[in-house]
Formats: structure tokens, C-alpha cells, sequence
């Protein structure tokens, strides 16, 4: 990914062979879960910002791998034999996207996230790769069409979704946001984002899918 120096080939690579990253690998378990809470009304006494909904609360990473560790931990009675697992949540070399269209829980949108028929984009994405062999469910045929509500949503006009469905990150808010080079107004980074200091936190408007 443009931008990321630690997004490397060999990374891309290893992030779609589960073999690499877990001995004796057969499947991906892949997992979905909301964070499409509803909208906070503070009083306009209060400052304002626009903060990612995936930002509100407890780290997510953290969340989520708690829940899975205690799925995991079941899997052994289940299978009834000692099981090998890997769990990712965002945080490895692991092509959680990919895992879950394949897997039919969702499609990849426009904004190349996964949409999911239930949730829109607003779900975190998870994996456990097990040494189990498990019957694969099939991806979903379906598709954006001609949809391009996240295009038309996104504040620097669509630059940061690229045609081919990856994201440019040196075009893309969270990255600048992340990384601590928040652009200026006068930088090249601000006008080609078309600054919005107001997103202290990821980027929000084009996800609007989540909304239905």
C-alpha cells in the first residue's frame, strides 16, 4: 500500500498463505462483528469533533480477542482432539478482507471495505486459523452495481478510492491521522485532502451503506 513502508511484498505474500502463519493450517474461521452504535447528541456547550465510530470506547483489538480466545478454547471439545489456532483482529499478517468475502460475509464495496448484507461496513473483521478442516461456505454473489454513494460521500472527492479498490494512503485521512502528519490547510497533503480537522480519529462519511 502506497505510503505504508512495512506493507511489503513479502508481507502480501505471507498475509495470503494461512500455511505460513500457522503450521498444519486448513482453515480460516472469519468472523464479523457491529459497532454501528448510534449517533452521541452532546450539548453545544461541549467542544465538538468527528471521532470513527471504531475509536469510541475499549481498544477493539482487545475486545475482540478476549471473545475469541474464549472460542477457541471450546474448539478442542468440539473437534475432540488438540487443535492448533492463530487468531488475527487487524493486527497481523493477515488478509482479513479477502478471508471474509470468501467466506460470504460480505463483499467488497466501492470504499474497499467488506459490506455486509445486515451491517453495511460498520463491522470489525476477525480470523482464527485452525488445523480443523471445516466444510467452506460460499462468498456472496453480489455486488455494489452501480452504487457510488461512498464516492460520492468521501471529503477529498473521492481521491482516496482508487479505481482498482485499494487504498492510496498518502490520499487517505486516517492515514495522515495515524501516522501524526495531520496535514494543514496550505500543505500539498491538506489541499489534496481537502482538510477536515474535524475528523480527529479514522474517516467516517464514506460508509454510508452502514446506514441502511
Amino acid at each position: 500500500m502506497d505510503g505504508f513502508s512495512w506493507y511489503t511484498e513479502e508481507r502480501v505474500r505471507r498475509a495470503n498463505r494461512p500455511q505460513e502463519l500457522l503450521e498444519g493450517a486448513k482453515s480460516v474461521i472469519s468472523l464479523a462483528l457491529s459497532y454501528n452504535t448510534g449517533e452521541p447528541n452532546p450539548p453545544d456547550s461541549q467542544p465538538r469533533g468527528k471521532i470513527a465510530r471504531y475509536a469510541w470506547g475499549d481498544d477493539y483489538h482487545d475486545v475482540i480477542k478476549k471473545r475469541l480466545r474464549k472460542f477457541v478454547s471450546k474448539l478442542p471439545s468440539i473437534a475432540g482432539r488438540p487443535v492448533s489456532t492463530r487468531i488475527f483482529v487487524d493486527d497481523g499478517p493477515m488478509n482479513d478482507r479477502a478471508a471474509a468475502a470468501r467466506a460470504g460475509i460480505g463483499w467488497f464495496g466501492k470504499n474497499t471495505n467488506i459490506l455486509t448484507q445486515s451491517h453495511g461496513s460498520w463491522v470489525f473483521l476477525a480470523q482464527v486459523i485452525t488445523d480443523i478442516p471445516l466444510e467452506p461456505d460460499a462468498p456472496l454473489k453480489k455486488t455494489c452495481g452501480e452504487c457510488v454513494l461512498c464516492i460520492d460521500a468521501c471529503p477529498t472527492g473521492g481521491n482516496c478510492l482508487s479505481l482498482c479498490h485499494r487504498q492510496q494512503a498518502l490520499h487517505f485521512i486516517p492515514y495522515h491521522r495515524a501516522t501524526r502528519r495531520n496535514p494543514t490547510r496550505t500543505s500539498p497533503s491538506g489541499r489534496r485532502l481537502g482538510f477536515r480537522v474535524r475528523h480527529l480519529s479514522g474517516c467516517l462519511p464514506c460508509q454510508p451503506q452502514g446506514n441502511r
